[in-house]
């Protein structure tokens, strides 16, 4: 059956419907972002990836840790809304200054992966990331800009 071999990523019910992806460029300086965009997120899914596509860039992906709820991951819609809250409260004062974060006393780096061309890094979708640069640059081009595909594994609807 074409679901049987998606099952076997550990998640019954696990069909070629509950997978999407789409292409990223990074143009937004990170002057211009909102405060919320510049902290680490989560995606709320069950599984996240991206495919790095720009052959002479390294720019990768940064897992962290939330130091005041001291979580890497978000487990349940208690911990959404608490992280939610926390963010509403206290994203605008703890923003950082672009978009890849350092040891600053609200997020802890516990990894990056280097963005080498063609490379395929999947994650938990409810574990906070982030880009691993700095800014963009003000002129880009497609040479110098970070190209990804998204990959995002949406878990099946729980049985009633």
């Amino acid at each position: 059956q074409r679901g049987e071999l998606l099952g076997r990523l550990g998640t019954p019910g696990l069909l070629p419907e509950h997978f999407t992806s789409d292409f990223s460029i990074v143009t937004t300086p990170a002057a211009e972002m909102l405060a919320n965009q510049k902290h680490p997120h989560i995606d709320g899914l069950l599984i996240a990836g991206v495919v790095y596509l720009s052959p002479q860039l390294e720019i990768g992906t940064c897992l962290f840790r939330h130091l005041p709820s001291g979580k890497a991951m978000l487990r349940d819609e208690a911990e959404m809304q608490a992280y939610s809250d926390w963010l509403r409260a206290h994203g605008e004062a703890t923003q950082p200054h672009s978009y890849a974060v350092e040891q600053d006393g609200v997020w802890e780096r516990l990894h990056t992966v280097a963005g080498r061309y063609n490379r395929l890094v999947m994650y938990p979708g409810n574990a906070f990331h982030s880009i691993d640069m700095r800014d963009v640059q003000a002129h880009h081009t497609m040479d110098s800009a970070r190209l990804t595909q998204r990959l995002f594994i949406s878990p099946p609807p729980a049985a009633a």
